[in-house]
């Protein structure tokens, strides 16, 4: 690529994605600046060019209580449900302070969604999760919104080492944010063996936004670490979100286990399971660490598609079937 398309590329995305920061924004003013230094690398070009065709269905929302302001982040709208429209976002939006399993209620916080175009519109909180930290707020049916669809990545898809983007959109400038980097296994040092982890150098901002894929497949919705991002899985979160829609509750099971994802193994212990079981070889599975005294588990690993999204999908049912040589897990 020649040097003066390079430099319209350049201009073009100075003009209609860093707004604000290109035409004299007092920087003072920001809680950060939205440019970064990856903005105009090859790579960062590549990554704006990905999330083009979203720019319209991600939003930014504040929050405040007794007109305070309580926090921003990013959300992306993800359906037309009725007379609403849903967006889906982290439930930091409205976690009390200094807490880790409180969070306010519809009533109690005020949320402002802030469109691609600057409108500003009401949001109400429809359902908060503390436990896979998503929330989903609604707006007034907006069929000018396009929503993302959050598909599964299709079967035998490796996330490991996958360059990825995450997207984000400013509270205060109102521009789009993307920032690139890979996908990596390791395990995030959260309390949430679920998460994934991601390299994209994001800030608070960025928080319910999305993570995809050069091939704009959706990883996931990433949170916010010091050295790397922690990234929801998708299958998680479509699931919770398909379980709200039809019960307008989350009606998770207690499955009396804890586990880790298998990509986040050691090496020489992924080699060796791979070994035995091939189809283990692009990183899905859980490795059970703990099973409850009253469980009874014949396998170490529980094959359960990807992660232990696919669980979700069982409703009120006596037993919780996993797909793995005839195991049941007894719910409570």
């Amino acid at each position: 690529m020649s040097e003066d398309n390079d430099s319209e590329r350049v201009a073009f995305w100075k003009k209609n994605f860093l707004g604000d920061t290109y035409r004299g924004l007092d920087a003072a003013a920001e809680e950060e600046d939205p440019s970064h230094p990856q903005d105009f690398t090859k790579e960062g070009l590549d990554a704006k060019e990905v999330v083009l065709c979203l720019s319209k269905s991600i939003v930014s929302l504040v929050s405040s209580v007794d007109g305070k302001p309580l926090f921003g982040c990013t959300g992306t709208v993800v359906n037309h449900v009725g007379s609403e429209t849903w967006i889906l976002t982290s439930a930091t939006l409205v976690r009390k302070p200094g807490t880790d399993h409180d969070a306010y209620k519809a009533d109690e916080v005020k949320i402002e969604v802030l469109l691609d175009n600057k409108r500003s519109i009401n949001g109400r909180l429809a359902m908060c999760n503390l436990q896979y930290n998503i929330a989903v707020v609604t707006i007034e049916l907006q069929f000018g919104l396009p929503i993302v669809a959050l598909n599964d990545p299709p079967e035998y898809y490796s996330i490991l080492g996958r360059p990825v983007v995450a997207v984000g959109r400013d509270s205060k400038s109102q521009v789009l944010l993307v920032r690139h980097g890979n996908m990596i296994r390791k395990r995030s040092k959260l309390d949430c063996s679920e998460l994934l982890l991601c390299t994209c150098p994001v800030s608070k901002t960025f928080i319910g936004g999305l993570v995809m894929d050069f091939e704009r497949r959706i990883i996931g919705i990433s949170f916010f670490g010091e050295d790397t991002t922690p990234v929801m899985p998708i299958e998680i979160v479509s699931r919770c979100l398909k379980h709200f829609k039809k019960f307008r509750t989350l009606k998770l099971p207690c499955l009396c286990i804890r586990g880790h994802a298998v990509h986040s193994l050691e090496l020489r212990s992924l080699e060796i399971l791979c070994l035995n079981f091939p189809e283990l070889s692009c990183g899905i599975g859980i490795v059970v660490d703990q099973v409850h005294e009253r469980v009874a588990l014949v396998a170490v690993v529980v094959m359960v598609g990807r992660t232990e999204a696919d669980i979700l999908e069982i409703e009120d049912a006596g037993l919780v079937t996993i797909p793995c040589k005839k195991d049941l897990i007894q719910k409570d």
